[in-house]
């Protein structure tokens, strides 16, 4: 992490991860709460070298509770294709209908595997109808 890295400035996320994954969890966080109330469903996928879901279909109740559950340590590597192939998972999976899916895709690292751009372009457009 260098001098210039964005930190949280929350205090439970400096605490469990004072940089920029903590940062992007943060402004995740903040969205959450300028949602809440909505009948927005959250899904996340955390991933290093590899990706797992760690929320699936819950509804917002408490923005910083449903940021807490998305906290995890990160093992190293960054993956776009592991959690790109997550996100096909669970799109496949969708059980609610009626709402506008989104996927945010944020990340804290670049890209190892160059297989990526091409994977988010078929997901694009093998769920185009969903958007």
């Amino acid at each position: 992490m260098s001098s210039q890295d964005v930190v949280p400035s929350d205090s439970y996320l400096k605490t469990a991860c004072n940089n920029r994954v903590g940062a992007l969890l943060q402004a995740n966080q903040m969205f959450l709460t300028k949602r809440q109330g909505s009948n927005d469903i959250v899904s996340c996928i955390n991933y290093d070298s590899s990706a797992t879901i760690v929320l699936r279909e819950q509804r917002v109740v408490s923005p910083e509770q449903t940021v807490r559950s998305m906290v995890s340590g990160a093992g190293g590597g960054t993956n776009y294709v592991a959690a790109l192939n997550a996100v096909n998972v669970l799109l496949k999976s969708l059980s609610s209908t009626g709402y506008v899916v989104a996927v945010y895709f944020m990340t804290d690292g670049e890209n190892t595997d160059d297989h990526a751009p091409t994977l988010a372009g078929s997901l694009a457009s093998q769920y185009s109808s969903l958007g």
